[in-house]
């Protein structure tokens, strides 16, 4: 980071490198798993969703860095039309995927519940798709980052409701 000078743009260009490997990893995994009987647990997707959205708010911090940073060549009225335009561009977008963000995570939460299933302890994964349905997917549990798919198929119930507590009563 000899490039930069500035402390706090080489700690936020930091962050941003630290960020964007721990989200390569992730999609690497992903990748890696694609095709086989395992898949991630459902707490590492949520994480990579907000590690996304977090790379996204510091690269428009960086935005608004170099928006302040505009040349002193051109006149007063100039840097101060350009400043404003670029900061309410960005701060559109800000709101614009935060709210995709929030929408996203709320509508597509994995809520994960270990029972016990013919002598078996599993993991159910509860999806839920809106207010309507809700797909329940089982599986064994692994390790604390991977699931392995079962031999039970997945279940979409009407309504969005605790799947786990039905099969209790």
């Amino acid at each position: 980071m000899f490039f930069v000078k500035n402390e706090f743009n080489k700690k936020l260009l930091f962050v941003l490198i630290v960020l964007g490997i721990e989200f390569s990893i992730f999609k690497f995994c992903e990748m890696l798993f694609e095709n086989t009987q395992y898949v991630l647990r459902g707490w590492i997707i949520n994480m990579n969703l907000a590690v996304l959205y977090f790379i996204i708010f510091l690269l428009m911090v960086g935005m608004i860095r170099v928006v302040f940073n505009f040349s002193k060549k051109y006149s007063k009225q100039i840097r101060i039309i350009v400043r404003f335009i670029a900061c309410s561009i960005i701060i559109v977008c800000f709101v614009y995927y935060s709210s995709i963000y929030l929408l996203i995570s709320l509508l597509s939460y994995q809520y994960e519940k270990e029972i016990i299933k013919d002598d078996q302890i599993m993991v159910v994964r509860e999806l839920s798709y809106g207010f309507h349905h809700t797909e329940v997917e089982f599986f064994y549990p692994v390790n604390y980052f991977l699931l392995e798919k079962s031999e039970y198929s997945s279940v979409i119930v009407d309504g969005n409701f605790d799947y786990c507590d039905l099969e209790e009563k």
